[in-house]
């Protein structure tokens, strides 16, 4: 399960390859790093918490597979926007 901005990231041995389990969880605050479409804490009328983007995922995996898991100030350092790169 997934809120807010944090990221998640599938690193398949068998393929070589890293599948970003999270690649959606910004469309409702339109890629809006100030907006982190949702929250646990607090955050409806001071009391309930901003559900917008609550997702819960799953995917399969082999032994040796490898899940990476960021907080936002990571991948957003990571992005290629952020970097100036297409």
């Amino acid at each position: 399960a997934n809120i807010g901005d944090c990221k998640a990231f599938h690193w398949s041995c068998r393929n070589k390859t890293v599948t970003d389990i999270t690649a959606l969880n910004r469309q409702c605050s339109s890629n809006n790093a100030s907006d982190p479409g949702g929250r646990i804490g607090p955050y409806i009328n001071g009391k309930l918490p901003d559900l917008r983007n609550l997702v819960c995922d799953m995917v399969l995996c082999e032994e040796d597979d490898i899940f990476i898991l960021v907080s936002d100030g990571v991948h957003d350092n990571l992005e290629p926007e952020s970097l100036g790169l297409k």
